[in-house]
Order: structure tokens, then C-alpha cells, then sequence
């Protein structure tokens, strides 16, 4: 298991004393294409994504340390490079509090898609999920197309690992059975997915 309460640790201060002016600029920006009582639980779930994701790490950290899954240890050694990586998507030194926004994804999208697995349980994670799903859309707007596509790519190889080791546990389908398992659906088909259309539905995950 990689030492991640030093990468919180070091996270969480950053977060806390970088630059917020982007967040008022941003809000300068939407203020002209969103009602004002949206544009306000928006901002305000979006600060929430990027200042909470310390936590959702360690959550995720310590549920993965919990169990037994060698995926989940191989998706916590991969979130570990990535926000180790001085040079990452989007520069922290350069963007104000917005360039923790990657992490921020990251991490977020990562522990969803792992209590989706049922490797680990949503009741592990302190997270308030309808704000994290309300910023996700958000999120994804804001990131630069090559920055998006980098940061699915990555989601999916962890979904991926996830999924194998999953498919352990799956009855082999009937021999008249012309579909998989699944009827040919994902995770995401079974689950409210954060980055879907319906962000600014109070539904819960889970």
C-alpha cells in the first residue's frame, strides 16, 4: 500500500493556502449563462469537489488498506504516482485552487467507481456525493479536451482492473445465452453516474 498520509497531508495545505481568486473569477464568467440560485449551489459544490478530495483520498486509502483486493491495491499504486507526479494535467503552482482540480476528479471519480465495484462500501467514504456529482459536470467543462480525455483514460484502465477481478465472481453465462453476464451494459448502466447529464439532481449515489 503506497504512504499516502504524507501526500494528504501535503495536499489538503496546499488546497488551503492556494489562490482562490480563479473560483470568483469563474464565477464572474458563469454569472451571465446561470440563474443566480444555480450558479451558487454550483460554486459552491465545486469548492466543496476540490477542498473535500483530501478527504475522499484517505477514505479511499484506508478502505483499500481494509481489504484484501489486489485491483484496489493496484488502483491506489496508480492514484498514488499520479498525484505524486510534480508535472501533472493541470499545474498547481499555476492555476490557483483550480489546478487541484484533476486530483480532485481523480480521486472523486476513482472511490465512486470502487464503492460501484463493491470492493469497498460507501459507507467507508464521508464524502457528500450529491455535491460531489452536482461539481462533476462541471468539472468536466472546465477541463481542456486533451486534459479530459488523459483523465478518462486513466479512470478507465482503474475501472478495468476493478472489473477483472470482478469477473471472478460472475456465474459463467448459460450456453444459449447470446449476451455477457451484463447484457452487454457497464457499471455505470446500474449506477447514477456522476459525470451524467442529471448533475443538478439531488439523487444520492449509491
Amino acid at each position: 500500500m503506497p504512504p499516502f498520509d504524507a501526500v494528504i497531508a501535503e495536499m489538503a495545505r496546499k488546497i488551503k493556502a492556494a489562490d482562490h481568486k480563479p473560483l470568483g473569477a469563474l464565477r464572474l464568467q458563469l454569472q451571465s449563462v446561470l440563474p443566480a440560485p444555480i450558479l451558487a449551489q454550483s460554486m459552491d459544490s465545486l469548492t466543496y469537489y476540490i477542498e473535500s478530495c483530501p478527504v475522499t483520498l484517505r477514505d479511499f486509502a484506508v478502505a483499500v488498506s481494509a481489504g484484501y483486493s489486489a485491483s484496489l491495491q493496484q488502483v491506489a499504486a496508480g492514484v498514488y504516482q499520479y498525484l505524486t507526479e510534480p508535472n501533472d494535467l493541470l499545474l498547481d503552482d499555476t492555476n490557483g485552487v483550480l489546478g487541484f482540480l484533476d486530483d480532485a476528479w481523480l480521486i472523486h471519480n476513482t472511490a465512486y467507481r470502487c464503492v460501484q465495484s463493491q470492493l469497498v462500501n460507501a459507507q467507508q467514504f464521508s464524502a457528500d456525493w450529491n455535491k460531489i456529482v452536482m461539481a462533476d459536470r462541471l468539472a468536466l467543462q472546465l477541463f481542456p479536451p486533451q486534459v479530459k480525455a488523459a483523465l478518462d483514460g486513466i479512470v478507465a484502465q482503474y475501472s478495468n482492473l476493478v472489473a477483472q477481478e470482478m469477473r471472478q465472481f460472475q456465474p459463467a453465462p448459460s450456453p444459449g445465452d447470446s449476451t455477457d453476464s451484463t447484457g452487454g451494459k457497464t457499471i455505470d448502466d446500474y449506477y447514477y453516474t456522476i459525470g451524467g447529464t442529471s448533475y443538478l439532481s439531488t439523487k444520492p449515489i449509491g
